[in-house]
């Protein structure tokens, strides 16, 4: 669990607010709580009092539908700011927030994660996947060219993959992974991630095919034999996605 947060309180407070069906009253404290800000941290962070509650929301409180309900107010705000033609300095933030908003929404609802208490439901699963399609097509866009991300292209490609993954789309997967894995070749980064999620694919697609069990297993392999830390969590993240997603096609199938 994370620790404590100062943003915490706001987010029970918004929690409850929105369980009882008062998103307006929710959003209303929220913009109080943001005009309490200095002035150069809202030009700094656009609509920042959204995304800290937001992420406490998830965090802290495990509340996902309700980090969906900021997320996408943060989206709408930075959307109908970005249309009012900003200064250049406001609009490299702006892009930053749209692009990484729909970063973090997809990454949190997709269920490959495996965690327990953390409920992903059908509106929260169809919001992270519409997310996923849209923190790709912003990264790429040659509009933002210029701006400034949180994320990589290859990142982007990897999340869409992942939310293909989960859907059974074995093409659409492979697809994205690849196009992921060439990217960070291309760029020098660390493939492994990537790579282990193209193995995956092939598992998960045909469960009994030893070959593709071997390369997946080779795929861990590669990781164990490495001592940073980004390894291990790629190796536990791989094992983690194969456990969930194995049972969820084998419930499906049962």
């Amino acid at each position: 669990m994370a620790e404590e947060s100062p943003w915490k309180l706001h987010a029970e407070r918004v929690l409850a607010l929105v369980h009882a069906g008062r998103k307006d009253a929710a959003l209303a404290y929220l913009d109080e709580v943001e005009a309490g800000l200095p002035d150069e941290t809202r030009a700094a962070r656009p609509f920042a009092v959204l995304h800290e509650v937001a992420g406490a929301l998830y965090w802290h409180c495990r509340a996902l539908d309700a980090y969906v309900v900021l997320s996408h107010e943060r989206i709408r705000r930075v959307e109908v700011a970005l249309d009012g033609d900003p200064a250049p300095d406001a609009w490299k933030q702006l892009v930053w927030a749209l692009g990484g908003t729909h970063y973090n929404l997809a990454a949190f609802a997709w269920p490959g994660w495996g965690e327990a208490d953390v409920r992903i439901g059908p509106e929260e699963y169809a919001a992270g996947r519409e997310s996923a399609a849209r923190c790709l097509a912003v990264r790429l866009d040659p509009v933002y060219a210029e701006a400034r991300f949180g994320y990589t292209p290859g990142m982007a490609h990897w999340v869409v993959g992942a939310y293909c993954l989960s859907d059974g789309d074995y093409a659409g997967a492979r697809r994205e992974f690849a196009r992921a894995v060439e990217w960070e070749r291309g760029t020098g980064e660390d493939d492994a991630l990537s790579a282990g999620y193209l193995s995956l694919t092939d598992v998960l697609e045909h469960p009994e095919d030893a070959a593709a069990a071997s390369s997946f297993e080779a795929a861990l392999a590669s990781l164990e034999g490495r001592t940073d830390e980004d390894a291990a969590f790629h190796r536990d993240q791989l094992k983690t996605a194969r456990r969930v997603l194995q049972g969820a096609t084998a419930a499906e199938g049962g």
